[in-house]
């Protein structure tokens, strides 16, 4: 019984939350300011490679350096950097094969 009471109680908690929670969210759209947002617009993005692809944003057009095109680690080219040998000294030095 007392199980019961317990899971209707929570329940009830549950859907008290939940309808605060609205009317939060309800008040704080009616609380926004009109006249105060950028415009959100399509923006064309230029890399320096050349790329060129459109995105949004609330400038018109974008300039960038480094895009997926021309990025090492998208192309493939990235450089992995090596342990100096650490490996293979810490083998050497406790003797695993």
């Amino acid at each position: 019984m007392i199980y019961y009471l317990s899971c209707k109680v929570q329940i009830f908690v549950e859907q008290i939350l939940v309808s605060r929670k609205e009317t939060r969210a309800e008040k704080e759209l009616e609380e926004m300011r009109a006249g105060i947002h950028p415009n959100y617009k399509t923006a064309k993005v230029t890399c320096s490679c050349g790329n060129e692809f459109e995105t949004g944003s609330v400038k018109e057009e974008l300039r960038i350096e480094v895009c997926n095109a021309c990025h090492p680690f998208y192309t493939g080219r990235q450089k992995f950097a090596s342990a100096d040998g650490r490996v293979e000294r810490f083998n050497k030095k406790y003797g695993i094969k």
